[in-house]
């Protein structure tokens, strides 16, 4: 497997400058080095360089540099090789892209709901009000209610977009793991959840957290979100044109771990260099909005 067009490039420039940094491992397409920001005294490597098109963004600091910012010095290139270099990672990038856009072609899955289930009238769960679970569609799923016996004994949270179910996932009730569990051959990265409280009007400012109880807890708190389903990038085309559409800016929010914090930094990043959402500003708060000692939104609803 590849290990990105600019790797050898990259790895001899840090080596001439004395730039301390980790190359890349098979099937990788970043290298970490040392942050080039003149400011920062980076004693760890905490700049990742996308080895396909020559970006770079410190994690730390926030500082960003293209492959022509310092290749063509370190390989003292003419004007014309410096163009040559900028326009092969100008193809990379929409490349990338054009992987985003495939994804659009694949066959959808038919999900269906229990002919008989529990729902949320008059009952609060976890802190989440029966307003919000009603609009929502969570209900339970009792033993003899549910095909797949995995699903059993679980509160559901199905997911709908633009009136149609496009997946579900399930949490305990008892012990049992995983807690969580989704239906198979869910697409994450075109579910927009939750799409009926968010489609209501537009947003000015819209949380992203990682999981489906943090979202509807920062909904109950008064904050719009939606469930990034996880820590991964998990946007294809069509959901960025409907947040696109939907939303005024983006506040990246993750749970209060060292995972979530990193990956929060990534994220931000990502979306705010995506062309199909350069509309909206996207943001990320760190570890002061949630209340020191409190691991996630649910936990800090519940701890009110």
């Amino acid at each position: 497997m590849s290990l990105g067009v600019f790797h050898d490039i990259l790895s001899e420039y840090f080596q001439k400058e004395g730039i301390k940094f980790i190359p890349s491992s098979v099937g990788e397409n970043f290298i970490m080095c040392q942050c080039m920001n003149p400011q920062h005294n980076d004693k760890n490597p905490s700049m990742s360089i996308n080895t396909d098109n020559g970006d770079g963004y410190c994690f730390t600091c926030g500082y960003e540099v293209t492959l022509t910012d310092f290749i063509g010095e370190c390989h003292e290139l003419s004007n014309g090789a410096i163009e040559a270099l900028e326009l092969k990672a100008t193809k990379n990038r929409i490349e990338s892209l054009n992987e985003d856009y495939e994804e659009d072609y694949q066959e959808p899955i038919k999900f269906t709901l229990p002919k008989v289930f529990r729902k949320f009238n008059n009952t609060s769960y976890r802190g989440i009000s029966p307003e919000i679970l009603t609009k929502t569609g969570v209900y339970l799923s009792a033993n003899e209610y549910h095909e797949n016996k995995d699903f059993r004994y679980r509160v559901m949270f199905p997911y709908y977009q633009q009136g149609k179910l496009v997946g579900y996932e399930g949490r305990v009730l008892d012990n049992r793991k995983p807690k969580y569990l989704r239906a198979a051959g869910v697409d994450t990265k075109q579910v927009i959840y939750p799409y009926a409280l968010i489609a209501e009007k537009f947003v000015p400012t819209l949380f992203v957290v990682e999981g489906v109880m943090d979202c509807l807890s920062l909904w109950e708190l008064g904050y719009p979100a939606i469930c990034n389903f996880g820590t991964e990038y998990n946007y294809g085309v069509n959901k960025l044109d409907m947040l696109s559409e939907m939303v005024g800016s983006l506040v990246v929010a993750f749970d209060n771990d060292e995972a979530g914090q990193r990956k929060g930094k990534i994220l931000e990043k990502k979306l705010g260099n995506n062309m199909l959402v350069k509309n909206i500003n996207t943001t990320y708060i760190g570890r002061q909005f949630v209340k020191s000692g409190v691991n996630d939104w649910n936990d800090f609803l519940n701890s009110q």
